[in-house]
């Protein structure tokens, strides 16, 4: 998500698409891209590139538990060196009262038992926050109603200074490999879930039920030769590439 959407700024003369920007993108800049991958002039038009100078990261479910922290220079973050109020909302609250940036990551699914008091508890066996949001005060938008480039807000103090001229650099072509991917539950524990959603369901319980698997696979290569595999296979309305 992010806050606020601005398109104004520096053209630029670059005439290449946002996936070969990507090639393009340094391999030590970690890159942040919310890709309209259908090129669609109405309602996929634009996508963004940019970078971050910290984040917003809040580990936990709930105030009892839960911490914010700032990732990066303190003389970044919104309110100075001040420590992070309890609670992932109120955290936002204070990061997106900074509009001098866009803020560009996720709210995780789990953000809801922030929200809403819910029975049983998720399992936490990765580690993954709960927030995380990036400050971004310059950024590159890619129109795709006209091919062009802009080069927005501000890039470490100055516009479009710092800013990654990928004109110059040479596109990569990076390469994965990834095994079969292989479900952690049975079809046989899958298929007794759908039925006992279908009984809650009939019994109007809810209904609408998410029901989800985790599948597995050895990965080995560059994770934006991935994300641009999955463009081209099956290209997203609105798709994104985090790296955080």
């Amino acid at each position: 998500m992010m806050r606020p959407m601005r398109f104004h700024g520096e053209p630029l003369s670059w005439d290449f698409s946002p996936i070969e920007a990507l090639r393009r993108w340094p391999s030590d800049l970690g890159v942040l891209m919310l890709h309209s991958g259908r090129a669609d002039p109405t309602w996929s038009r634009y996508t963004i590139l940019t970078t971050a100078t910290g984040a917003y990261r809040y580990d936990g479910d709930d105030e009892s538990d839960g911490r914010g922290a700032w990732l990066g220079e303190p003389a970044g973050s919104p309110g100075g060196d001040e420590p992070w109020p309890k609670g992932p909302m109120r955290g936002l609250e204070r990061a997106f009262s900074d509009r001098d940036a866009m803020w560009l990551g996720y709210l995780s699914y789990d953000l809801g038992r922030s929200i809403e008091k819910l029975p049983g508890a998720a399992v936490d066996d990765r580690g993954w926050p709960i927030v995380q949001m990036h400050r971004c005060p310059g950024w590159l938008v890619h129109d795709n109603q006209t091919s062009r480039w802009t080069a927005c807000g501000t890039w470490h103090g100055g516009k479009s200074a710092g800013m990654p001229d990928l004109s110059r650099l040479p596109p990569i072509e990076h390469t994965f490999e990834a095994d079969e991917p292989v479900a952690l539950i049975n079809r046989a524990a899958h298929e007794a879930a759908v039925a006992k959603a279908i009984d809650y369901i009939g019994a109007g319980d809810v209904f609408q039920v998410n029901l989800t698997q985790r599948f597995t696979s050895m990965f080995r290569g560059e994770t934006r030769a991935l994300y641009e595999s999955l463009a081209h296979e099956s290209p997203a309305w609105y798709g994104a590439y985090l790296e955080l």
